[in-house]
């Protein structure tokens, strides 16, 4: 492996999932082929059916995280390079965590991937929003409503976990998407890969009501780890759902009634995006490809 990047710790963890996904891809396709054998009657086409179904439940997993990791300050080329060993498909110890840490880091730790997670989620569900206003007419009121109710929860369980863990906005800087420079990097990366069935997928299942049950316990949970109340003054600790979309709208050089947006109103249009800004940022770069795909 070429030199390692200075990556911060949860940056390290979520690339050690990439790594994994692809660990898992390589033993799925080289070592879980599906043999048949002649004295085992139960054996059909459904066999290689499951098997590519699995494949591609992986691939999915992995388009989806290897886009995020990228977008949250993972270098390509390392991407790239952990592919190169997971086609080993053994895991390789240098990328498994020595020992086990204390409580206080597991609660800090789980913290820091829980914002990261849910920073990169609630940048998707703003570009996803912000190109999918053309199709929500045709939407159900009630699932419409639901997408709402889910960014508003995901983002609230971001801001009480940052406070339970003492989090400050030096530390959530790199994972918080939060400009249109960086939301034109998110739409980069997710929406302009997408086809409009694609979208509308996406669209239901960032909808889906189990997210806002989910976040709703892990908020009660994480709020009994701080003593003291987050308010909504938290948007400078975490940008607020509106500007978000905000954000996204300029992204897309539109706003959610359909309208153009100067790219002057926000600093940025999608052909307005000032060049130097966006090599740092890595905007525009493409989705890195695992070294696979199912066909």
């Amino acid at each position: 492996m070429s030199e390692l990047p200075q990556l911060r710790d949860w940056q390290w963890r979520l690339t050690r999932r990439v790594y994994q996904l692809r660990v898992d891809y390589y033993n799925a396709l080289y070592r879980g082929y599906p043999q048949p054998r002649e004295t085992d009657y139960s054996f059909g086409e459904l066999d290689i059916l499951n098997w590519r179904a699995h494949l591609w439940e992986i691939n999915l997993a992995d388009k989806d995280l290897s886009a995020r990791a990228v977008g949250q300050g993972v270098p390509e080329n390392l991407l790239i390079d952990i592919d190169r060993r997971a086609t080993t498909c053994d895991v390789d110890r240098e990328w498994i965590p020595d020992g086990e840490p204390s409580p206080e880091l597991r609660t800090r730790e789980a913290a820091y991937d829980l914002i990261a997670a849910d920073a990169w989620q609630l940048a998707t569900m703003a570009a996803v929003e912000a190109d999918h206003h053309y199709l929500a007419r045709d939407l159900p009121v009630p699932l419409r409503d639901q997408f709402e109710e889910n960014m508003n929860l995901v983002r609230e369980r971001a801001v009480v976990a940052a406070s339970a863990a003492a989090l400050d906005i030096e530390d959530l800087a790199a994972m918080i998407p939060r400009t249109p420079a960086d939301l034109l990097q998110v739409v980069d990366l997710t929406v302009n890969t997408y086809t409009i069935t694609e979208l509308q997928e996406r669209f239901r299942v960032l909808a889906w009501p189990g997210i806002a049950v989910h976040a709703r316990r892990d908020i009660t949970e994480w709020a009994s780890h701080t003593s003291h109340v987050v308010s909504d003054a938290s948007d400078t600790l975490f940008p607020s759902v509106q500007h978000l979309r905000a954000a996204a709208a300029a992204a897309l050089g539109e706003d959610p009634s359909g309208q153009a947006v100067p790219g002057a109103d926000l600093g940025i249009g999608r052909d307005g995006l000032d060049p130097e800004p966006a090599a740092e940022h890595g905007v525009g770069q493409s989705t890195p490809q695992a070294g696979y795909s199912v066909e």
